[in-house]
């Protein structure tokens, strides 16, 4: 062996005796399975609802929220991007106070996919003949020109750079003019998870029922937070989402 090599393999033996050295006075398991990073774990139980929620909520299963309540003659279903089931149940109470003065019922529904495309072809899919698909943005976005008339669409709004409550009014002319026995429309204020502008839409919501009692209004939600901090995303069950059922 060249004198080279065996300077080198004789400063690796050194080095690897100084770690080993080192990890036994300090207690360091180098050789074990290292903890990956808080952003690189997978989540624990992120699927296993606390006590307190399944005592406090209706549990509901994937199968679309509709088919699972009582039908009606006339029906809005809202579809809230970015509203997932937060680990803290006063976060979620605190989000549901909006309805205190309307009748309504609440639920958690399990959602398979955290994509808004996968909430809308399950929620939205068209249950009756005289409806229309609302959207506050470019129908171009996640190709929703094309697979939004799979859902049974003929009669479709898209509204370029609309905000929620822009769109509120649209609905609010809607339901007034009663041409429609269902309205699906799917909100996008709240999509990168800010909780005031989550609030707002439930304030409105709120708002709307009580001005249109005779009206169905079904509220669920999208996925939870992902397009924020992973921080963010990382406070709420992977795949459940709130649903209240106004009037």
């Amino acid at each position: 062996m060249e004198k080279k090599q065996i300077i080198n393999l004789t400063v690796f033996i050194l080095f690897c005796t100084m770690i080993m050295s080192f990890a036994y006075l300090f207690g360091v398991d180098f050789l074990g399975k290292q903890e990956k990073p808080w952003h690189m774990q997978n989540d624990i139980q992120a699927d296993s609802l606390s006590a307190l929620y399944r005592v406090q909520y209706k549990i509901m299963g994937p199968k679309k929220v509709t088919a699972q309540i009582k039908d009606v003659e006339k029906r809005l279903v809202v579809l809230v991007d970015s509203w997932g089931v937060p680990f803290d149940e006063n976060v979620l109470n605190s989000e549901l106070t909006a309805f205190r003065d309307v009748p309504h019922t609440q639920a958690l529904h399990y959602r398979h996919s955290n994509r808004t495309k996968h909430a809308e072809q399950v929620e939205l899919r068209k249950d009756s003949s005289s409806a229309i698909y609302l959207f506050g943005g470019d129908s171009l976005e996640y190709g929703r020109r094309e697979y939004v008339p799979e859902l049974g669409y003929q009669e479709m709004a898209f509204c370029n750079n609309c905000s929620d409550s822009v769109m509120i009014i649209n609905i609010d002319s809607l339901l007034v003019d009663g041409n429609f026995t269902t309205i699906a429309w799917t909100s996008q204020d709240s999509r990168y998870g800010d909780e005031i502008k989550l609030k707002k839409i439930l304030d409105n919501m709120a708002s709307l029922a009580e001005k249109h009692p005779n009206v169905q209004i079904v509220i669920i939600g999208a996925h939870r937070p992902i397009l924020g901090s992973p921080e963010r995303r990382r406070e709420f069950y992977a795949h459940w989402v709130p649903v209240v059922v106004l009037n």
